[in-house]
């Protein structure tokens, strides 16, 4: 019957609690289980099973464990949130042999999800299982939990991107921890690793480190170009599979308009990560903005047949392969494929841009009509934008209807919200 009511207390849930203490009343033999009773008694959130359980530890407690209860502890330590302080009480309460120091903490942690410092500490259960119950995501905190030893079990948790060390005492960490090779944070502040032990990192969590460089760049203000291209630059040095910095270093040089550099970059990024839609539509962006229309094309095409089972419908990336597509048709007038790769960007996303670059294929088609309508629609979302590069002289692709009186008066009903 113990070992049932045990099972009851430690899954922490309500609805088992209220059995177990319920059978443990009725079996009149609590005093084995006064550690799980203790520790419902001074950390429960609720204050019917405080109660509840202070009236079976009162009755079954011998007076020396009830005594030094009384003496050790007070109200206050149950709304601690710092671990390394929560973690020095435990101890003292912990301290008698009359209280069993594995189930007492477990429960405590189990009812508030707190005193995990002390139970890694101490290893009142299986580290790997305290660690998973600890982890959010592919993040795990272990900050100012003052432990002396780092947890070897955390180099078991391979996936983690993110870990706070801050706080703790240890002095060392193990080489297995380069197993966290999925490791972007790590954070060690107020610890007691000397600088050659922080420098070994740097070999052992190259990821941590390029990333530290990238964040640096990521900073900074594009006036500082060189600057923020020398810290990306020192990222992949010190990690050169980093798609995220390729990634990022490519887009500052698209920014820049720098297509050339930028396609170098995400040709190596694609490498790394050759099912990412993102680096496929950044990439048909440079190379369509390089005049490289044929290859665009091609490009273009290969990635909608690859993502059309798995990338979304409505895909900002899927839009903007089918946006680059139809400009490198319309650049090789090809205006009806262009129209096509249009349409079917639209289907994603009403962009006016993919209007306007409707209403400029229609034009050299000399479909007025539909050049008309198209432009309207564009001038409806943006028209500030769309009116200046309609009346731009060196846009020459409505130049067949710069004197046209349609034309015009379009032109006219959108001017004032310009």
């Amino acid at each position: 019957m113990e070992e049932q009511i045990k099972l009851l207390f430690e899954t922490g849930e309500t609805a088992n609690l209220k059995i177990g203490m319920q059978i443990l009343k009725a079996s009149r033999r609590p005093r084995a289980l006064l550690s799980y009773i203790l520790a419902i008694y001074l950390f429960h959130t609720q204050k019917q099973f405080r109660l509840a359980a202070r009236n079976i530890f009162v009755k079954y407690a011998s007076s020396s464990l009830r005594s030094y209860v009384t003496t050790f502890w007070n109200w206050r330590y149950r709304n601690l949130t710092k671990e390394s302080t929560l973690k020095t009480y435990l101890e003292r309460l912990t301290s008698t042999p009359e209280i069993q120091t594995n189930e007492f903490a477990n429960m405590v942690f189990r009812l508030t999800g707190k005193g995990a410092a002390f139970c890694l500490e101490y290893n009142t259960m299986q580290q790997e299982e305290l660690l998973s119950l600890l982890v959010f995501d592919t993040s795990l905190s272990l900050q100012d939990f003052g432990l002396k030893a780092f947890p070897e079990g955390i180099t078991n948790l391979t996936f983690l991107t993110h870990l706070n060390l801050s706080g703790n005492k240890f002095a060392s960490l193990p080489e297995s921890i380069q197993n966290l090779k999925k490791l972007e944070y790590l954070h060690l502040y107020r610890t007691s690793l000397n600088f050659p032990q922080r420098k070994q990192l740097q070999r052992l969590l190259p990821l941590v480190y390029a990333t530290q460089k990238l964040n640096a760049g990521k900073s900074l203000d594009s006036k500082e170009k060189d600057k923020k291209l020398r810290l990306y630059s020192q990222a992949l040095r010190i990690y050169p599979k980093f798609a995220k910095a390729l990634i990022e270093k490519a887009d500052f040089h698209s920014e820049l308009e720098e297509y050339e550099f930028a396609k170098i970059e995400y040709q190596k990024a694609l490498q790394l990560q050759p099912q990412d839609a993102h680096i496929h539509s950044c990439f048909a962006e440079a190379i369509c903005r390089l005049g490289q229309y044929q290859e665009t094309l091609v490009f273009c095409e290969k990635a909608l047949q690859n993502f059309s089972n798995f990338v979304k419908k409505d895909s900002v990336d899927k839009f903007n392969l089918y946006f680059f597509k139809g400009l490198a048709h319309f650049y090789l007038q090809q205006y009806e494929n262009a129209l096509q790769a249009n349409d079917a960007s639209l289907q994603i996303q009403n962009y006016p841009g993919a209007w306007y670059n409707k209403a400029c294929s229609y034009s050299k088609l000399s479909k007025k009509k539909e050049m008309l309508l198209s432009l309207e629609k564009a001038l409806q979302i943006l028209p500030q934008e769309y009116y200046h590069m309609a009346v731009r002289d060196e846009d020459k692709d409505f130049q067949p209807y710069w004197n046209d009186t349609n034309f015009q008066q379009l032109l006219q009903k959108y001017q004032q919200e310009s």
